[in-house]
Formats: structure tokens, C-alpha cells, sequence
């Protein structure tokens, strides 16, 4: 746009860079305001990110200084710091004699250790104590997504050491029999840990962010941020994805969007009330007369409310989406048959892996 100005130098086209311009620049201020918040809120967890953040904004740069050798002389050049250091960490290496290795000395137990009991609150505490800067280990866990969910990781880690003390073995990681609480999976299997139906990753961060949605949504579109932000750090932890944008990620994983979430959970909630599988006397939903041609058999009235509150509640901002779904969706015979054919027809939802409160 900014080249389509200048060789034109149209008024036009000048309103059009600019709109652009300054689109770009508040998408910038936004991005660095979620990231100075976020390494405020982790600052205490993992002071890494924070001190790498200082580091980055510092100009200048301090390096090693000339370093003395025992003879007096000074070391000034790169190569020959190099070569001091060099020479007193081999000066403090541990020479290992030659020969047979020492054995072990025996030891004697006045009783055998034939029960252990794995508190699954012990546990989480452990997970909680965790320094989340720390590097994965050996299993490829980023640290992070073990303290960030350890209240939901507790009680199946606690199964998995119970399990392995009675059969005397470590659980086969590659089993797919749905037996063991952590097993290895698909799309999750880049995180190292995959969970279960009863430990999902996606209903995972879902009951954690979405529990509150049926009473009241989120109308500000800095708190749509804050929530989406969940899910967008936790993209982030898999380390091939990583410098892909949020969208991107979201579509390799197969993991809609919170916001989209949201959106079909109200949709799933409205449609068990207007079928009559949710037996309660609220909320009270109207279907439209017959007389109007526009919509599908099921289309209710919307209602006005005098006060914007109002207009958030659940009963309120679910009937104009679930007016515009077509008829093939809400006549579905069962819950499973309409969630299918929702997803159907969201498919290609824009929404579905790019959320409009990024937009």
C-alpha cells in the first residue's frame, strides 16, 4: 500500500496506508503490552524470560574482562581467555585411577519396604515447587505445562506410580489400550505427554476457561485476549511450532480456537434446551410464529433488554447464531448427530483457528 502511495501519490490510496499503518502499530503496542504482562505475572516462576526480557531492551553489552594468569601476565584477547579458562577447569578435573572399579559396600534392612503411599496432594505440591525455566527433561515435558496443570495432573501421576509399584514395572508408554492415565497420541504427541478422555489437553484448558461462559461471556474484547491467551501460550510449548503464528498452530493441532469453543458450547446448550433434554423453567426460550418464512422450523424471537448487561447473558446472545444455522442442523435427532453436523458447518467458520478478538 505504502509503494501504491507513492508512485500514485493518491489521496486514496494514502487513506488506505494509513488505515493499514495504523492498524499495525496498535497490533504492535497490543502484542508487546500481552508479553511485558506475561513476563510480569512469570516474573517469580521463571525468572529466565524475565532477565532475557532486560537483557534485550539493555544497549549496552558486557563481556569478560582480562583475566590474570599465574605467571602475572595479563590475557586480553578472546583466544587467550579462552585458553585461561581453559587451563583451570582441567586443573580441577577429577582423575579416576586406573584398575578395577571400588564395589559397592552391602547393606542389611531389618525390614523390606513393601508398600509406599503416593498422596496425590504430595504430588501436586512437588509439580507446583517446579521451576518452569528450567529445560525438558529426558521425557521432553517442558516444565511449564507440568506446573501450569498440576492440579489436574496429580491425581493420574499418583495412578501411574501406584500401578507400576503393584505390577512391579514402569507402564509401557506406547500403550494404546486407554488403561494408563498418560499415554502417547497424535497430534499431542509433540508435547511429550499426551492425556487421555479423562485428562484431555483441549478439555483441559476448556473447563478452565469456558466454565463460567453459560452465565455470563466475556464482553470485553482485552478479557476475550486475556482467556485466548491461555491456549496461545500452551501452542507455543511445542517446539517445532513455535515460530508459526497462533492460527497456524491451531490448524496443525487439530485445536479450534476458545473463543470458537465457546461459541459451540453455547450453540450445544441451547439446542438441549429448546428439545426439552435440559428440564429446567430458565432460561425461557420463544420459538418464532410459523408465519415467518425466514430461518429454520426452530428460529426463537429475540428479545431487547434495555440494560447492555443484559444483552450478555446466556439467554440472550445465543439466539441470533443459533437463528442463522441452517435447518439440517437444528432438526438433528440426538445431541452427538447435532454437535456433528455443527462442526459440519463450521467448518470453514474463520473464527474456527483465528479468533476474532486477535483481530
Amino acid at each position: 500500500m505504502y509503494r501504491r502511495w507513492i508512485e500514485t501519490r493518491d489521496g486514496q490510496h494514502y487513506q488506505e496506508y494509513a488505515k493499514a499503518r495504523n492498524k499495525a502499530a496498535r497490533e504492535c503496542r497490543k502484542a508487546k503490552i500481552r508479553l511485558e504482562k506475561t513476563v510480569a505475572e512469570q516474573a517469580k516462576r521463571n525468572p529466565k524470560s524475565f532477565w532475557s526480557y532486560v537483557k534485550a531492551k539493555t544497549s549496552t553489552r558486557s563481556g569478560i574482562g582480562d583475566l590474570k594468569r599465574d605467571d602475572g601476565t595479563i590475557a586480553s584477547t578472546d583466544k587467550e581467555k579462552a585458553q585461561v579458562l581453559n587451563d583451570f577447569f582441567q586443573s580441577v578435573f577429577t582423575e579416576e585411577p586406573d584398575g578395577e572399579l571400588p564395589k559397592a559396600p552391602q547393606f542389611t534392612f531389618n525390614s523390606p519396604l513393601t508398600n509406599i503411599d503416593f498422596k496425590t496432594e504430595d504430588i501436586r505440591k512437588l509439580l507446583t515447587k517446579l521451576k518452569s525455566g528450567k529445560a525438558a527433561g529426558p521425557d521432553d515435558i517442558p516444565t511449564i505445562l507440568l506446573t501450569e496443570t498440576a492440579e489436574a495432573l496429580a491425581l493420574p501421576i499418583s495412578i501411574i506410580f501406584r500401578k507400576s509399584l503393584d505390577e512391579g514395572r514402569v507402564p509401557n508408554k506406547n500403550s494404546t489400550s486407554g488403561k494408563h492415565p498418560l499415554k502417547t497420541g497424535k497430534a499431542e504427541k509433540d508435547l511429550g505427554v499426551v492425556v487421555d478422555s479423562q485428562l484431555n489437553f483441549k478439555d483441559h484448558i476448556s473447563q478452565a476457561t469456558t466454565k463460567a461462559n453459560r452465565i455470563l461471556g466475556a464482553v470485553l474484547e482485552t478479557l476475550q485476549q486475556d482467556i485466548e491467551d491461555v491456549q496461545h501460550r500452551a501452542t507455543k510449548l511445542i517446539g517445532h511450532l513455535k515460530d508459526k503464528n497462533y492460527p497456524e498452530r491451531q490448524s496443525i493441532l487439530k485445536l479450534p480456537s476458545l473463543e470458537h469453543r465457546r461459541r459451540r458450547g453455547d450453540m450445544i446448550d441451547l439446542f438441549k434446551y429448546v428439545t426439552g433434554i435440559y428440564d429446567a423453567s430458565r432460561p425461557i426460550f420463544e420459538l418464532a410464529p410459523n408465519s415467518n418464512t425466514r430461518g429454520h422450523s426452530k428460529k426463537l424471537i429475540e428479545k431487547r433488554s434495555r440494560l447492555a448487561v443484559r444483552t450478555n447473558f446466556f439467554s440472550e446472545r445465543v439466539v441470533s447464531g443459533w437463528n442463522s444455522l441452517p435447518e439440517s442442523v437444528v432438526s438433528a435427532p440426538s445431541v452427538n448427530a447435532f454437535k456433528n453436523r455443527l462442526d459440519a458447518h463450521w467448518a470453514t467458520h474463520p473464527a474456527t483457528y483465528n479468533p476474532e478478538c486477535y483481530n
